[in-house]
């Protein structure tokens, strides 16, 4: 599977200060995910974080939610909006290890009433 456009990508962040400066993290490296982790790190530094401690290809990978901490910018890519709670705020909390400030796009199958709900859990936090 090809990333059409990663030349572009890279380009456009090359020339964009606010974006090469940025440190991005995914997580949900799925069938749809992981496709995503790696056309996005085939243009800028990204961490991909997996919960079960598994190891990609071409992708920086970390088990550790504290890992996170130095990421701008966090990228979900999950089955469902309880996945994206549970990630965010369950056990290993990803949105606990992220600095203030940091945004959170989520990609995932999440209905309306989750992402609101989502969306001010982590306004809450300082999060965006």
């Amino acid at each position: 599977m090809g990333c059409e456009g990663v030349a572009h990508a890279k380009n456009e962040i090359a020339n964009d200060a606010a974006y090469s400066e940025m440190s991005w993290a995914f997580a949900g490296l799925g069938q749809m995910g992981l496709p995503m982790a790696r056309c996005l790190s085939a243009a800028t530094d990204v961490v991909a974080y997996d919960w079960k401690g598994r190891s990609y290809d071409g992708l920086r990978t970390v088990s550790i939610p504290a890992e996170l901490r130095v990421c701008d910018t966090l990228i979900t890519c999950l089955p469902h909006g309880e996945a994206v709670e549970e990630a965010l705020f369950g056990e290993n909390a990803l949105a606990s290890a992220l600095p203030e400030g940091a945004a959170v796009i989520d990609t995932s199958t999440t209905s309306h009433g989750e992402a609101v709900r989502i969306g001010a859990r982590l306004a809450d936090m300082g999060l965006g």
